[in-house]
């Protein structure tokens, strides 16, 4: 089992898969939020930031993927990066605040699906994701991993820790 060293980015893991970029696209964001100066959690957004590059090739995946996608709200342009806000309100409101309490189990079974989709072409990955989405069907093997009772993991239930509000804002 691997255990994270750092700080997972939830956002990143958990709401990025729902914007139905193929997990295969050129370019990722290098990281992505849930807040900013300008947005709270209250906005249900997710903020990705991405590298630029003056390529053709990235201005057109910016413009026909990004900017027109259906959740799109805004794009800045800043120096080395290009700022691209998403409104996660209509479609995921009430995932959302699911995610912001760290109840990832509980996520509806139309969004979880939406996310396995998104990593249905990395085997680990999904395994992963699965353990998060789905913890009842792991709380054993997590027990034997951290050598403590089946109890103490179902009390628990959730393998995945809520998202730092912290760390997933934009400063």
């Amino acid at each position: 089992m691997l255990l994270a060293k750092t700080y997972l980015q939830k956002s990143n893991v958990i709401l990025y898969p729902l914007l139905q970029i193929p997990i295969t696209a050129r370019y990722k964001p290098e990281v992505t939020y849930i807040s900013s100066k300008k947005y709270s959690t209250d906005d249900c957004v997710l903020i990705c930031i991405y590298k630029s590059e003056a390529t053709p090739e990235f201005y057109d995946f910016r413009n026909k993927e990004l900017c027109a996608h259906p959740l799109y709200l805004e794009h800045q342009v800043k120096i080395g990066e290009n700022i691209i806000v998403f409104n996660l309100k209509n479609d995921y409101q009430k995932d959302f605040a699911l995610f912001l309490d760290g109840k990832y189990s509980k996520i509806s079974s139309k969004t979880k699906k939406e996310i396995t989709k998104y990593y249905s072409s990395n085997e680990l990955g999904s395994v992963l994701l699965d353990t998060h989405l789905h913890p009842e069907a792991y709380h054993e093997y997590y027990a034997n991993c951290f050598n403590v009772s089946v109890e103490l993991i179902k009390n628990n239930f959730e393998t995945l820790s809520p998202p730092d509000l912290e760390k997933e804002k934009l400063n």
